[in-house]
């Protein structure tokens, strides 16, 4: 007869969403972090907040990348 094991995953491993262990962890301006299937699923579905903070999330151009992209186009 076997005996069978069983681990207890720290919260912090877990997506605050789905609440499986991260896969492909990615956090937020908010400092939250997510697994990225699940956040992406999120905002796909129209969201514009942090689900654990309700913070309304803002995307800013990154300077360099901008000034720099004239030159592929």
């Amino acid at each position: 007869m076997g005996t069978e094991t069983y681990i207890t995953v720290p919260s912090f491993f877990k997506c605050p969403i789905s609440l499986d262990v991260m896969r492909s962890p990615v956090s937020l301006c908010t400092g939250v972090t997510y697994d990225r299937a699940s956040i992406q699923r999120w905002l796909d579905g129209g969201n514009n907040t942090c689900p654990a903070t309700m913070q309304v999330l803002r995307t800013e151009p990154r300077e360099g990348r901008r000034d720099s992209s004239g030159d592929f186009g």
